[in-house]
């Protein structure tokens, strides 16, 4: 039974993204389980998010907002590298990001 119930679960996320129109890219999940480890940061959306391609590496820069209601940087500059943080400061604070 707990099968049955992975299964169902696992096909009512893929039918949400189905339903989006949308599919995560697997650099956002990688992002996810980094941050959530590093920092304590559950994502609850991310902002300003910028993919490029340059000389053959994927570039990937975005805002992470946490669930907690902090914000971070993220960036990376290849696919197999870690993703660097820089946690932003509050608005009344001079802004780190």
């Amino acid at each position: 039974m707990p099968r049955l119930a992975a299964c169902l679960a696992a096909m009512a996320t893929l039918g949400l993204f189905a339903a989006t129109g949308q599919a995560q890219p697997s650099w956002e999940g990688e992002l996810a389980d980094e941050i959530l480890i590093m920092e304590d940061c559950e994502v609850s959306f991310l902002t300003q998010v910028i993919e490029r391609e340059i000389d053959g590496r994927e570039v990937i820069i975005a805002k992470v907002h946490c669930t907690d209601g902090r914000t971070f940087d993220a960036s990376r500059d290849d696919r197999f590298a870690a993703f660097d943080f820089s946690i932003c400061e509050p608005e009344s604070e001079p802004a780190a990001c």
